[in-house]
């Protein structure tokens, strides 16, 4: 069954390749270890991303997924609004997936670590 995610456990980045940042130790053994290929993060085979204002849905394999709560007032739509139609440029978005918010604060000490799971997912829609 999907996990939950509360809104205080992701953050959403824009920029050329848009990345959804979610913060749980629950499923993270389904995901692929986060790898770079060129620079790039590589896909997660059997993962997809639905994503909306007020919910995102990270579909995995079987069972796995998240389900991560969007804005929550009108305030923040603009800004969800731009990072929306960008993982639609692109097809997709970079799903990454750590213990806690502020494990993402080195992302070169992660990556040599193996402490965070994801990739390139595609979009569904």
């Amino acid at each position: 069954m999907p996990s939950r995610i509360a809104r205080k456990n992701a953050r959403c980045f824009g920029g050329a390749l848009p990345t959804l940042l979610i913060a749980t130790p629950d499923q993270a053994e389904h995901l692929p270890i986060l790898r770079l290929d060129a620079g790039k993060p590589t896909p997660s085979p059997g993962w997809a991303i639905r994503p909306s204002l007020t919910m995102t849905i990270v579909n995995g394999p079987g069972d796995s997924g998240y389900l991560v709560e969007g804005i929550s007032n009108p305030g923040e739509a603009e800004e969800r609004q731009a990072w929306l139609s960008t993982v639609d440029r692109v097809g997709g978005a970079v799903v990454v997936v750590v213990n806690t918010l502020g494990d993402a604060r080195d992302w070169a000490a992660l990556l040599a670590a193996e402490k965070a799971r994801g990739g390139f997912m595609p979009a569904e829609h």
